[in-house]
């Protein structure tokens, strides 16, 4: 897949846009039935095989030590998601582009966007877990603590694991053992 020779790239970024038209056309004419998902994430998912396609190239590429180029198919998946106008009522567009602006560094801008899903849905856990995610990965375990903090409150059932762990870690990074040993035992 990684070729060096101008001649045979060009070749292949045009077998890659004729793929991208292809895929595009079978899904609009794909009749997908929405099975009750919230907030239509079904369809939300269909939209976001053309951005997946660029995200997964970047990978491939960041494998292969080909940083530049790797970072271009990333760009290209953030412009590919943005180009489907993402809005709280498409939560999954939002979540996948948020993924896309953390491969790129940008994670102040995946905040940003994961705090309009706050706003929008104040009672969900996941959203603050993954800001309290993304602000773990830039070491800001500040920011991070009561955004974990209250991602614990909100959470249930196995989820509570997950969070609390989250949270544990953070307290432990911000040398609170103490209390990252005791809520480990609760």
């Amino acid at each position: 897949l990684i070729l060096k020779d101008k001649t045979k790239e060009t070749e292949y970024q045009n077998l890659l846009s004729e793929a991208e038209k292809n895929i595009q056309k079978w899904l609009d004419s794909t009749q997908l039935i929405n099975a009750s998902y919230k907030n239509n994430e079904l369809l939300e998912l269909k939209d976001l095989v053309i951005p997946e396609l660029y995200y997964y190239w970047g990978t491939i590429l960041e494998t292969k030590n080909l940083k530049e180029e790797s970072a271009k198919k990333f760009n290209l998946a953030v412009q590919k998601a943005m180009e489907l106008k993402p809005t709280v009522e498409k939560p999954t567009i939002i979540i996948y582009l948020v993924r896309y602006l953390k491969k790129i560094n940008q994670t102040e801008n995946a905040l940003q966007w994961l705090q309009k899903l706050e706003k929008a849905y104040p009672n969900e856990y996941t959203y603050l877990q993954r800001q309290a995610t993304a602000l773990t990965e830039i070491n800001d375990y500040n920011r991070a603590l009561p955004i974990a903090e209250r991602a614990y409150q909100l959470s249930y059932g196995r989820n509570k694991l997950s969070t609390g762990l989250q949270l544990a870690t953070i307290k432990k990074e911000l040398h609170q053992k103490d209390k990252a040993k005791t809520l480990l035992k609760e």
